[in-house]
């Protein structure tokens, strides 16, 4: 899928000279938490969200005092600061520079996008005009949407199966399954050995389970990877615990 199959199309925009109790106000009435700010030519200037609302004079919610070593070494900051929570029009508290995504981004791609610059939503643009906005939310929804095969749907034999979990291990090279021993009897993956940390654990047992053909997965995993006595007996490395 890409940004423009779940991407919201009717955008609430608002000019940059917009004071900002009527943008509260608006996202209030509309109920979202954020809205691009669009010039009358349509280009997006930037983007005002509830955390750019959050420390206000007007609410008291003004940060407190500011470190008197912040006055020497971060004077900008502090000027940006005194502008958003004092500022009177959209233009004042906008974030920006702009963070956009083009309207046929796969999603893989926004919310790495999302995650990066840790926003919320950001502006779907084509051509260079501003399309629709697309948010964690939309992603979230999107999930919704999808449909999982329940297990046991579909039916494999069961050395494909363990194939298939052999082939997917190996294409985690953070997975170290030179301690992991796997059978697999009628979709049922049983799993022994020992991994790196609790972490590995889970990530095992959810590889394994979102395969095909399997019915469930019964883990006998222990965290610490064991190592060689002098007589070559296995040992526990409870230093890896």
């Amino acid at each position: 899928m890409q940004a423009s199959d779940i991407m919201t199309k009717a955008v609430t925009a608002v000019p940059p000279d917009m004071p900002v109790q009527e943008i509260a106000r608006l996202m209030g009435d509309k109920r979202i938490s954020g809205v691009p700010v669009v010039a009358p030519g349509g280009h997006v200037l930037g983007m005002v969200s509830e955390s750019d609302l959050l420390h206000r004079v007007e609410i008291g919610t003004l940060s407190g005092p500011a470190n008197w070593t912040d006055v020497y070494t971060k004077p900008d900051e502090m000027a940006r600061e005194f502008a958003k929570s004092h500022g009177r029009k959209a233009h004042d508290i906008m974030a920006k520079p702009v963070v956009s995504v083009q309207h046929d981004a796969e999603l893989q791609a926004v919310a790495e996008t999302l995650d990066h610059h840790h926003i919320k939503r950001a502006p779907v643009m084509k051509d260079g005009k501003l399309v629709g906005i697309i948010s964690r939310s939309d992603l979230v929804r999107a999930l919704s949407r999808t449909h999982g095969a329940p297990a046991g749907s579909v039916h494999l034999g069961d050395g494909i199966i363990l194939k298939s979990i052999s082939d997917a291990m190996r294409a985690l090279p953070w997975i170290d399954s030179s301690y992991i021993n796997m059978t697999v009897k009628d979709g049922i993956v049983f799993v022994r050995g020992y991994v790196q940390s609790k972490e590995h654990q889970d990530a095992v047992r959810v590889l394994i389970e979102e395969l095909p053909g399997v019915e469930r997965v019964e883990t006998q995993l222990e965290v610490g990877l064991p190592t060689l006595s002098w007589d070559g007996q296995m040992m526990r490395n409870h230093m890896l615990m």
